[in-house]
């Protein structure tokens, strides 16, 4: 039984490429509890809706080409529904009862797989590190200028902790 003051949090996976199909059909048992343990050590109280896309590299990159003006794949990209100054006042507001749309994570097969090989990284865990990541930009954060990618990193490191995920910035094989 839940705690009727704890948040309504849905997550949506969408699975809009075969790829994701195979080899392990188990991603929400990955990623729900990611999205869930993201949010919850941000104290993120405000009822929301996050889709998260499993896609393909030709996606992503019709979609970075479109958006960010980059013809090419990436792991993963976000389109968040408010602004980052929008985000506090919307936390501060947390007594309206609609929840909030914070946005789309979109994650690409190839690219997380090609990494995952490249770093010697497990694909699981590389992919549960990808999602918190897409989350928190969409909740704001960025890692454009030095001083935000180490406040950016830092999340992503405890909150991965805590779900028994080494450090992905480590050298080291995870």
């Amino acid at each position: 039984m839940s705690d009727p003051a704890e948040p309504s949090i849905e997550i949506t996976i969408i699975v809009d490429k075969p790829c994701w199909e195979k080899p392990l059909p188990h991603w929400e048992s990955l990623i729900l509890p990611a999205a869930r343990e993201t949010l919850r050590q941000l104290k993120w109280i405000k009822s929301s809706e996050i889709n998260i896309v499993l896609s393909d590299d030709a996606a992503i990159q019709e979609l970075n080409k479109n958006y960010r003006g980059l013809n090419k794949p990436t792991n993963v990209l976000s389109f968040p529904s408010l602004e980052p100054e929008e985000v506090s006042s919307v936390y501060k507001s947390a007594k309206e009862e609609i929840p909030i749309v914070l946005g789309d994570v979109i994650l690409a097969f190839e690219t997380i797989r090609q990494e995952s090989l490249d770093q010697k990284k497990s694909f699981e865990k590389h992919l549960v590190h990808l999602a918190v990541h897409g989350i928190l930009h969409l909740l704001g954060f960025d890692h454009e200028k030095d001083e935000d990618a180490v406040i950016m990193e830092s999340l992503e490191i405890q909150i991965l902790s805590s779900l028994m995920i080494p450090n992905p910035y480590e050298e080291c094989k995870n």
